[in-house]
């Protein structure tokens, strides 16, 4: 068979894999959907997988394909936002200022961050008054607060374990972790990606600003 008569199967397999991917990424929304309107209904303890799969009409076992569980159902697509928002530090231009690649890290959060504000916000209630999901929620912001730490030694020319890249990664942590309260307690009515900038701008920006250089010790 010839070079030729081989690309229409393969620009074949590519729409199928993409309509595949498509009705799949839809399926995974409709099951969050679903759940997360028991969680609030029902509360998160009360309602079941078994409740969830009866509600998305699929079964236990599809739900299972998709998600390992009530805290992952709720956490991984947070989870994912923030680790494509910190992974994209890595794709920042090199010599750039460092508080210039956050704001650009921030952009990258803001353009992941849903526009159904009803539901980010009913999210983001669930996420921080249960308290195990709470406890996730934490490690969530703990693991993008490793990969800054990393990109921040780097940048800065010092060590991980330096005084200065663990400051500035724990101050981003702090601003998502109080904007997310803020947000919350104001039922939503402040933007939650701009109040995260406002908080990294107060808490990362002077931190920054009085670097002058490598320390002669890692503390």
């Amino acid at each position: 068979m010839t070079q030729a008569a081989k690309k229409p199967s393969s620009a074949s397999e590519a729409v199928v894999e993409s309509v595949r991917e498509r009705r799949r990424a839809r399926t995974r929304d409709d099951i969050e959907a679903t759940a997360l309107g028991l969680f609030l209904e029902r509360g998160y303890g009360a309602t079941t997988i078994e409740d969830i799969a009866e509600a998305a009409l699929i079964s236990p076992r599809t739900f299972f394909r998709y998600f390992a569980s009530k805290e992952d159902l709720l956490l991984a697509r947070g989870r994912d936002k923030m680790a494509l928002a910190a992974r994209s530090l890595g794709e920042r231009p090199p010599h750039e200022p460092v508080m210039d690649s956050l704001r650009g890290m921030l952009g990258v959060f803001a353009a992941l961050h849903s526009t159904d504000r009803d539901r980010e916000l009913a999210w983001m209630r669930l996420v921080t008054t249960t308290p195990r999901l709470a406890a996730g929620f934490l490690e969530m912001v703990h693991g993008m607060e490793l990969v800054l730490r990393d990109f921040m030694a780097l940048r800065l020319g010092v060590e991980a374990g330096h005084r200065r890249p663990r400051l500035v990664s724990a101050a981003v942590g702090t601003a998502f972790r109080v904007a997310a309260e803020m947000w919350h307690d104001s039922d939503g009515a402040e933007e939650m990606t701009v109040l995260v900038r406002e908080n990294v701008e107060t808490l990362v920006a002077p931190l920054l600003e009085t670097w002058t250089g490598p320390a002669r010790t890692s503390c």
